[in-house]
C-alpha cells in the first residue's frame, strides 16, 4: 500500500504535534511551599472545630516561569463570613498575589492549594 504525498505530510505534521505536546509537558515542574492560611471568621458565629492555620500551595510550569513567583508576596485565605447559620459549612481555600513579577504568563503557570476546601462547624455565640 502506497501513501500520497498528503497522507505523508498529515502523518508528520501530527506527529511533530504530538512530540512537541510530548515535550511540553516533560518539562513541567511543581514547586511546593507551605502557607500560613488566614480564616475569615463570621461575626457572630464561633468555630467549634479546629481551622488549620496552614496550606500548601504548589505552582506547576516551566523552571522559569515558577522561580520567578516570589512565594512570600502568595496570601492563601478562606472566607466564612458569609455563614448565616449553625452546621458544618465549607469554604474554598483562594490565593491571592501582591507584588508578581509582571513578565510572569499566567497561561503557562497553573496553581494548586491542598486542602482545596476547608471545613468547619459554626455554632451560634453566647453573649
Amino acid at each position: 500500500m502506497k501513501m500520497s504525498k498528503w497522507q505523508i505530510r498529515l502523518a508528520c505534521l501530527l506527529l511533530a504535534v504530538l512530540v512537541f505536546f510530548v515535550f511540553s509537558y516533560s518539562s513541567r515542574q511543581g514547586r511546593s511551599v507551605t502557607l500560613p492560611l488566614k480564616v475569615i471568621l463570621p461575626g457572630d458565629y464561633k468555630a467549634d472545630s479546629l481551622i488549620p492555620s496552614e496550606a500548601e500551595f504548589t505552582v506547576i510550569g516551566s523552571e522559569e516561569q515558577i522561580y520567578m513567583i516570589d512565594m512570600s508576596n502568595v496570601v492563601l485565605y478562606a472566607d466564612f463570613s458569609g455563614v448565616s447559620e449553625e452546621g458544618i459549612m465549607y469554604a474554598p481555600v483562594r490565593y491571592d498575589f501582591s507584588g508578581v513579577n509582571e513578565s510572569l504568563d499566567f497561561a503557562q503557570v497553573d496553581f494548586e492549594v491542598k486542602p482545596s476546601n476547608i471545613r468547619v462547624y459554626f455554632s451560634k455565640k453566647q453573649y
